[in-house]
């Protein structure tokens, strides 16, 4: 599988996370990884449907984050 294909596979098999006080980022990290590695996923194909799947609050901190650190 395609790592484009890869990571939209992997994308529709999680949830999307937007750091309400309802989630638990360890838990939907445990639910990437534990999907990522049942289907042999690189670190590269997770790290990509993560970012994909990040909406609203997290979205705007991952944007915060990587542009401060993509600056540097």
């Amino acid at each position: 599988m395609f790592s484009s294909s890869a990571s939209k596979f992997l994308s529709s098999q999680i949830p999307q996370f937007r750091n309400t006080d309802k989630e638990d980022v360890e838990i939907w990290i445990e639910k990437l990884e534990s999907v990522a590695r049942l289907h042999g996923f690189s670190q590269e194909v997770m790290l990509s449907a993560a970012f994909s799947r990040l909406v609203k609050t997290a979205r705007r901190w991952f944007d915060y984050s990587t542009g401060s650190v993509n600056s540097s």
